[in-house]
């Protein structure tokens, strides 16, 4: 069913997937209002206006008011009560929001969904919580969950755990420990929920080098039974979570060839830009087509392709003709250049 005209889109977090989506709205006409505290970030160029603040409660009702609907681009999400969720369409919708923004959330619907993760200990109880961090094997994540907030930490020596004790907040009500583990690949799949449906997009491979160059594989070079299995995975995942949106979903792969998920993010991959050009529909143009209540449907994938993520001042690693390139500022540090070709030898 079409929505309402959307005539202006807020959005939370101005990363990369803010910045596609800023130009996809402005193929439409629809304006764009980006909340993000860092000027001069990748999405402010394109967005048409910017507010410069902390991405809080009263700020995103700040931004509710500007906005006919309004996007997180990030995880980092505030704990938003029931009044302005319903005063405001979001996406992600309702319960979706904790989904992304709240990683023991995530881990409680694998759990229900069979969808494997790391081993993880969640307690609330502080001195329950010490008894068990004494006996878990580093490295592992700790994450600290506020009323409004978590904040994450990785724990690969005793400095770290002895530097993490030191501040340990009094306001802190749940502790989260995640097992850390190391992975043969990583793969990643971005998904789009539209009412109880799910419809995905090419499996993508992340690859860095000694050079710390990324390279992005889509399709990804694995099998039809992995590619079936990590499909599955992500649509009965995201079936259970009552929500909308556009997310990606990042699995590691041990060299047992078992898989974890490893997290999921409202979309903010690299190799997403790949769809503008190596798909029959772009993801963003995708997820447009969902706020307008426009049809949505998979993504096909037209040619193989590779996406390559390199610094503006590295020439060595830089592809050859013909490509796609874009430039991004990231928050005022060194440039990046992203280069996406077909990959002649994976067709």
């Amino acid at each position: 069913m079409k929505n309402d005209p959307i005539e202006t889109l807020g959005l939370v977090g101005g990363n990369l997937l803010a910045a596609m989506i800023a130009v996809e709205a402005q193929k439409r006409g629809i304006q764009t209002v980006l909340l993000e505290p860092e000027v001069g970030n990748i999405a402010s160029e394109v967005c048409n206006t910017h507010i410069t603040a902390p991405i809080t409660t009263a700020n995103i009702k700040r931004l509710a008011l500007k906005s006919d609907a309004i996007i997180f681009c990030t995880s980092t999400i505030p704990v938003l009560s029931k009044d302005i969720l319903k005063t405001c369409i979001t996406y992600p919708k309702g319960e979706g929001i904790d989904f992304v923004a709240n990683r023991v959330q995530q881990l409680i619907a694998c759990d229900l969904t069979e969808v494997p993760v790391p081993n993880y200990y969640h307690q609330s109880n502080k001195l329950t919580f010490f008894k068990q961090i004494a006996d878990v094997e580093m490295p592992f994540r700790l994450y600290q969950l506020y009323p409004d907030r978590y904040e994450v930490m990785d724990i690969y020596t005793k400095d770290d755990l002895e530097e993490f004790i030191y501040e340990l907040d009094d306001s802190t009500t749940e502790w989260l420990i995640e097992e850390i583990h190391e992975y043969d690949r990583i793969l990643s799949i971005s998904v789009l929920k539209a009412g109880d449906k799910v419809y995905t997009y090419p499996i993508q491979e992340e690859i860095l080098n000694d050079e710390a160059v990324k390279y992005i594989y889509m399709p990804a070079s694995i099998t039809k039974t992995m590619q079936g299995k990590i499909t599955k995975l992500a649509k009965k995942l995201l079936k259970e979570v009552g929500t909308e949106g556009l997310f990606t979903l990042k699995f590691g792969m041990k060299k047992n060839r078992q898989i974890e998920l490893m997290n999921v993010n409202p979309g903010i991959t690299v190799g997403d830009i790949a769809t503008n050009h190596y798909t029959d529909f772009s993801i963003y143009e995708q997820f447009l087509n969902l706020v307008e209540g426009l049809p949505v449907k998979d993504g096909e994938l037209v040619k193989p392709s590779v996406t390559t993520v390199i610094k503006e001042s590295d020439v060595s690693h830089r592809p050859d003709f013909p490509y796609h390139r874009y430039t991004f500022d990231r928050y005022n540090k060194l440039p990046v250049n992203i280069y996406i070709k077909e990959n002649i030898t994976e067709a």
